[in-house]
């Protein structure tokens, strides 16, 4: 039995962060070997961004938003695309200005928003949640597009935010270059993800519990979490991880940095003993 242990941070709305990469560092592990011969020899770099730092970019973007709350304010999810091709420079003035108008018409409105391309055509288009801390105003379908005023809108109203968030910080096979897939399509430096200042509200130290579990925990809660979705009775089940040398095994390897899992009152009171009748969800 392994007496390895790995931290696991408990919300009081039933979600679960298991950490693995802090439990197990590779100490002796080396960076990617090159493959040219003059490793100080200089090299053109690329001005696209690499499909590496893309992951990057999402997995820290989700961690972020995983670790705030949204029970304060109305949330609708919206789709922007355009009816022309645009540089990313104008596409992110083009936002702001769509961000001036939605506040000029209801006011204190927040946002988290991501820049994606269409899977067939490789036009630029932007998801969006839009967050209202007043009472959610009456939105139609056309009330966006004269705000958006550059193609086609859709919204809809937000019934599961992590799954939202999810989904816009979720990997997309289309945004590698098809030629080179160690790049994608975006600039470096693009913002791919980003969020207003306010989206969403900073945790409170009482809005989890942190504690260790062992090994044999991390797999029973896996595999349970697993079966349910696939069973399509539980939770989508996101695993951030990179890759890296294993000198041990001289080639590369897959290492999980993080779990993240919705789960549900029941299963927290069955299976953390260490939770008190305090810190235990609601």
């Amino acid at each position: 039995m392994s007496d390895k242990k790995y931290k696991v941070k408990i919300f009081k709305d039933n979600r679960l962060t298991i950490t693995l990469h802090g439990f197990n560092s590779f100490k002796s592990s080396k960076p990617l070997p090159t493959t040219r011969p003059n490793a100080s020899t200089p090299i053109l770099r690329n001005e696209y961004m690499s499909t590496k730092d893309y992951k990057k970019l999402l997995k820290t973007a989700h961690r972020k938003l995983w670790d705030k709350d949204f029970t304060q304010g109305d949330f609708i999810f919206v789709t922007l695309t355009f009816d022309r091709d645009l540089t990313y420079q104008r596409l992110l003035k083009e936002f702001h200005r769509f961000y001036v108008y939605l506040n000029r018409k209801f006011d204190k409105v927040e946002y988290v928003r991501a820049i994606e391309l269409q899977e067939k055509t490789l036009r630029l288009h932007i998801h969006a949640v839009l967050q209202f801390n007043n009472p959610q105003p009456h939105i139609t379908k056309k009330i966006i597009e004269d705000l958006w005023g550059l193609g086609i809108c859709d919204f809809q109203p937000v019934n599961d935010i992590w799954g939202v968030l999810q989904y816009i910080t979720k990997f997309k096979p289309q945004h590698q270059q098809k030629e080179n897939p160690h790049f994608t399509y975006f600039l470096r430096g693009a913002k791919v993800v980003s969020t207003s200042q306010h989206f969403g509200t900073p945790l409170s130290c009482d809005s989890y519990k942190e504690d260790f579990i062992s090994a044999d925990h991390l797999k029973f809660i896996l595999k349970h979490h697993f079966n349910e979705f696939f069973n399509d009775s539980g939770k989508f089940v996101r695993v951030d991880g990179h890759r890296y040398f294993n000198t041990f095994k001289c080639e590369s390897d897959y290492c999980i940095d993080r779990v993240y899992i919705r789960t549900t009152k029941d299963f927290i009171e069955s299976n953390f003993d260490f939770l008190n009748e305090e810190n235990k969800p609601p």
